[in-house]
């Protein structure tokens, strides 16, 4: 499926399934995974542009390997191929013309609520990434509200938000809350190193110091040639705003 807010030669979350950071939340969701106990829903939360989609496929991908029959490798590469048929993905959906919803609709939800009770396409369970659920409108929302409150057996919801203070109550009470946290910056440069083309060292060092701690505005008068790339990454809407030319 096609993201919205790709940007060009940026892996996609989905291709990257590694994420940067969040060491306590992965200790903490994969110890569920690896006793099998696992929510019917989990809201990864936190500010925009920290990894929390990239780290949601991370998720997907540990648990279709512990319930599933095929081996990491194997699962990893259909995952980003979005080929494996026990994981489904809603995001923003392309127009018949040109550009994508501004929403997410109450038929793409329903329309993942009927896949899912299809019988599934391989052993394990099925996990669905709602991409993020804050372009929910408020009867997609309340569609969903329905499904969580009646799940399909063996499937896991992965719903990614960017302002869970917008969210109806009765989503997130049916969900287990992960608050994901800005990563440090010893990450940004990992990550910013993994696009190629690598900086000098005090351009590294800049483009870390303003990626984080509030100061992502600043980046407008940046015009390093690989700002645009790097952003990219998913540091986030705000960055990738700043980052066009002025």
């Amino acid at each position: 499926m096609s993201d919205p807010d790709a940007i060009e030669d940026v892996p996609l979350p989905e291709r990257r399934q590694r994420a940067r950071g969040h060491d306590a939340a992965r200790n903490a969701i994969f110890a569920n995974i690896a006793e099998h106990r696992l929510p019917g829903a989990i809201l990864l939360h936190g500010p925009q542009g920290i990894g929390k989609a990239t780290f949601a496929f991370e998720i997907a991908a540990a648990i279709l390997v512990a319930t599933g029959d095929e081996d990491a490798g194997r699962v990893e590469e259909q995952v980003a191929a979005m080929s494996h048929p026990n994981v489904f993905l809603l995001r923003r959906r392309p127009k018949d013309g040109k550009g994508y919803y501004t929403v997410i609709r109450v038929e793409d939800i329903r329309e993942v609520r009927d896949s899912l009770h299809h019988t599934r396409g391989r052993a394990g369970h099925r996990v669905a990434i709602i991409d993020s659920i804050d372009d929910c409108n408020p009867s997609a929302a309340n569609a969903l509200l329905k499904t969580l409150e009646e799940p399909p057996a063996d499937t896991t919801f992965l719903l990614v938000s960017h302002r869970p203070g917008q969210l109806l109550p009765t989503i997130k009470s049916r969900c287990h809350n992960l608050a994901l946290r800005p990563i440090a910056d010893a990450d940004v440069a990992a990550v910013l190193m993994e696009q190629g083309d690598a900086p000098g060292e005090a351009e590294l060092q800049r483009a870390v110091a303003l990626a984080g701690g509030g100061r992502v505005g600043r980046l407008r008068h940046w015009r390093l040639r690989k700002a645009r790339l790097w952003a990219r990454f998913r540091l986030g809407w705000p960055i990738r705003c700043a980052i066009r030319p002025v």
